[in-house]
């Protein structure tokens, strides 16, 4: 008897939609205060409205995007607001998934390794080693088993994003970031887990005050 396969899994249409547009607008695409025309949005994707303003509605519901009641949905703003809230629940929540994660297994170790290794080097673009950091941070914690937690963490990163997108931009603050990540495993690898958990803070606050930093700046420096 021939085992059946298993079926494709198609995710809706409004998912991927949604995913597109986030990804735009985190990757900074589409820049803050860009109008979003749900017409011209449906002709570049090649899907109907009604997609797109569901993704536009989630969007608005996640905080990447504002709706204006007579002039339509735009990209939101860049804000101070948004890292003094939000920074600090994500270090809170990796703090508590560190906590919930066993000690790095070997395999482990040298993916986090290197991963960090490809994150220093000096002709990657800011979007790759954004990529590259998230990771990072994910198969730290992978072996977390509160998926609630994680879900979190994860919906909370899709608008840190727009602001790591920034910080990415300078290879200093990015190779304090690779010291950061080194320190941290090695507490781990130490079995010093509280000690991880204090540079796991480190390297959120210093990330904060970075992006806070470049936020008091003129705005070309910040949309380079």
């Amino acid at each position: 008897m021939q085992n059946q396969a298993s079926p494709i899994v198609k995710r809706p249409l409004r998912e991927d939609v949604h995913a597109a547009l986030r990804a735009r607008i985190v990757e900074r695409q589409l820049l803050p205060g860009s109008r979003l025309q749900d017409v011209l949005l449906a002709a570049e994707l090649g899907v109907s409205r009604t997609p797109i303003r569901e993704a536009l509605l989630r969007l608005t519901r996640e905080g990447l995007v504002e709706s204006d009641p007579n002039r339509g949905f735009f990209v939101a703003p860049l804000s101070r607001k948004d890292v003094l809230e939000i920074y600090p629940m994500v270090w809170t929540l990796e703090g508590l998934a560190l906590d919930s994660s066993e000690l790095p297994t070997p395999p482990q170790i040298h993916a986090l390794r290197q991963i960090n290794a490809e994150m220093a080097a000096g002709s990657i673009d800011p979007l790759r080693r954004q990529e590259l950091d998230l990771r990072w941070h994910q198969t730290l914690l992978e072996s977390c088993g509160n998926e609630r937690l994680k879900e979190i963490l994860a919906g909370l990163k899709q608008i840190v994003r727009r602001y790591e997108c920034i910080y990415m931009h300078d290879a200093a603050l990015v190779r304090r970031s690779v010291r950061d990540h080194a320190e941290i495993l090695e507490a781990l690898v130490k079995k010093k887990p509280k000690l991880a958990r204090r540079l796991l803070e480190r390297n959120w606050r210093t990330g904060m005050e970075s992006v806070l930093a470049r936020l008091d700046q003129p705005e070309q420096a910040v949309d380079r």
